[in-house]
């Protein structure tokens, strides 16, 4: 391990060891006698402790000052941090853990009442949250520390944004709201964030229009990609259609419209009015070649039918 390797290894050390203290500190100065830093916010307003004397208190310098003595007054540089020293890094954490677990219930509020404060800009407050919000979670694992968190863009979606998507893309496409099966709830939600990106997610879903199921992914229903089966009824193609088809490709269509063709998917048998091949395709099909003989254009891969 190389020196700059070393000296972060210690910086994180000390970094968690003024955490934790600035915690105890916070929870003597409030009155709170337990680790369950999510009820902070909760005790407060139930209390009617006023938060902005409290942080003023906490965030002094005198008390910075008290609180980096229990840890180590040592300065260690090093890397990107190099021009701050253990005292400007404390501040940040003082400053950061301080209101989140006083002020801001959440990460838009956290990064607003930072900046306030700080006369950051808005890239150097998520980055500083993004670095010492996680402290909390190392001293509680129990700890949900999303909500002081920025999403990010991989991951932008929760629960209600997909199920909030699945339902559009029904209403957009067949006037019925979809469903969305599965996941069932937020726990099933998060519990598939551990191995997928929230954008990839497998999805259960069904259309309220024709009650077809069928599995996809949020990138599916952002491409507005929805039941195939109201699709291929949307898009079935009439008797005359079906006719104009085969004269211009110089076919016959020998199946029967009423019994045999369902959708643009059906396999109907035609015959070549060229060389009198006969052979089974679908209309998506022959429509879209050029030559959807399979002997007059043999390279276009058709199932030829026996007569």
């Amino acid at each position: 391990m190389n020196s700059i390797s070393q000296k972060r290894n210690l910086t994180s050390d000390k970094n968690l060891n003024f955490c934790r203290i600035v915690v105890d500190f916070i929870k003597n100065r409030i009155g709170v006698d337990n680790d369950n830093f999510i009820k902070y916010l909760d005790y407060i307003k139930k209390n009617h402790i006023d938060s902005s004397k409290i942080l003023k208190i906490i965030l002094s310098e005198k008390v910075l000052t008290n609180l980096i003595k229990k840890t180590n007054k040592e300065n260690i540089r090093y890397g990107r941090y190099e021009r701050y020293s253990i005292k400007d890094q404390a501040r940040k954490i003082l400053l950061i853990i301080s209101l989140a677990l006083i002020e801001s219930p959440d990460y838009q509020s956290l990064k607003e009442d930072l900046k306030k404060l700080t006369n950051l800009e808005e890239k150097s407050v998520r980055n500083a949250i993004i670095e010492y919000i996680p402290l909390l979670k190392i001293l509680n694992p129990s700890l949900n520390i999303d909500k002081w968190l920025p999403r990010k863009k991989m991951d932008k979606y929760n629960y209600t944004d997909v199920k909030k998507l699945v339902q559009n893309a029904g209403l957009n496409k067949t006037t019925k709201i979809g469903v969305l099966l599965k996941p069932e709830n937020e726990d099933e939600f998060k519990e598939l964030l551990k191995n997928y990106r929230s954008s990839e997610i497998p999805l259960i879903v069904k259309c309220g229009a024709c009650g077809y199921i069928w599995t996809t992914d949020v990138h599916a229903m952002q491409r507005k990609f929805w039941c195939d089966q109201c699709a291929r009824k949307n898009k079935k193609l009439s008797k005359n259609d079906l006719e104009t088809i085969a004269s211009e490709k110089s076919l016959r269509l020998l199946s029967n419209y009423e019994d045999d063709y369902k959708d643009r998917l059906s396999l109907l048998k035609w015959r070549c009015k060229k060389c009198g091949t006969f052979f089974e395709s679908n209309t998506s099909n022959v429509n879209r070649a050029k030559c959807p003989c399979p002997y007059c254009y043999k390279p276009y891969q058709l199932i030829v039918w026996d007569k």
